[in-house]
């Protein structure tokens, strides 16, 4: 058939390194396993576009016949400090936060003071923040940053209640991984 040849390079079945036409459709074999060549290995872009938006769509329906009917906000305070791999580890918890289906409000608290790494960091987020510092800078003892990290986390509450934040608070380190299923159950706290 006049199809596009495809040039291999390498071992083929134990031969020596050599250019080979391939026809596609046939297979190679590597190993004990035929590898079969297609001429265009990629998804067609289209259809796995057209794909996603129907799951999106899908789940969205989901949502909304059986998910929370009245979702409340979820407050979320993280603890944190400079260090190494922070904007690493805040990186994770803020793509967790953007990827919750519901009115995220995010307040990070962090040792030693407001830093402007983290703040350019968390502004990018397109999450409503409220970056706080406590001027106390973070212990090195392990005993010494719990009991500041658990400060931090008081001055948070601190400022819910001050300002009157409506919704369920909940702590999300920054040293954690926070499945999205978490937000759902969230919202089936009752008080």
């Amino acid at each position: 058939p006049a199809t596009t040849d495809f040039i291999l390079a390498g071992t083929l079945a134990g031969k020596s390194p050599a250019n080979k036409t391939v026809v596609p459709g046939s297979r190679v074999v590597v190993g004990r396993h035929g590898i079969r060549i297609r001429p265009w290995p990629h998804p067609n872009l289209e259809e796995v576009t057209r794909a996603h938006r129907i799951l999106e769509t899908v789940q969205k329906e989901q949502r909304v016949q059986y998910g929370v009917k009245h979702p409340r906000s979820v407050i979320v305070v993280t603890p944190t400090y400079v260090r190494t791999f922070q904007a690493l580890h805040l990186t994770g918890v803020m793509h967790s936060l953007m990827n919750a289906h519901y009115d995220v409000v995010w307040i990070v608290v962090e040792a030693g003071g407001v830093t402007n790494e983290t703040a350019g960091l968390i502004q990018n987020s397109g999450i409503r923040t409220i970056h706080i510092g406590l001027e106390q800078s973070m212990p090195i003892t392990w005993a010494g940053r719990q009991k500041m990290e658990d400060l931090m986390r008081v001055k948070a509450l601190r400022l819910i209640r001050h300002w009157k934040l409506d919704g369920i608070v909940m702590f999300a380190d920054d040293s954690n991984m926070h499945s999205i299923e978490l937000f759902d159950e969230v919202q089936r706290v009752n008080w």
